[in-house]
């Protein structure tokens, strides 16, 4: 039995990528949801994928600001595994 959250599976839902976020960079979901921003994925020129940037806020306690390797912009850089691919829906 799982104690966290289930996802809604709505397109502006994002409890999975917390999830993945918070284990990632070994906070609690609640700091987590309480400090993420947002998560960008960086692209080459044309268009291939690097890797994905999330952010975090200025309020972020230094302590989860180390803990989780943030730069001096509150970012951290994440493999493109890491963030949940979302199916794109289709319209009929």
């Amino acid at each position: 039995m799982s104690v966290l959250p289930k996802a809604l599976n709505s397109p502006d839902d994002d409890t999975d990528l917390q999830i993945a976020i918070a284990k990632e960079v070994r906070w609690t979901l609640e700091e987590v949801e309480q400090y993420f921003i947002e998560c960008e994925e960086i692209c080459s020129d044309d268009g291939l994928p690097y890797y994905n940037l999330a952010k975090f806020s200025e309020e972020t306690p230094s302590d989860l600001k180390e803990l989780a390797g943030l730069n001096s912009s509150n970012e951290v850089h994440l493999d493109l595994h890491l963030v949940p691919i979302r199916g794109d829906e289709e319209e009929i």
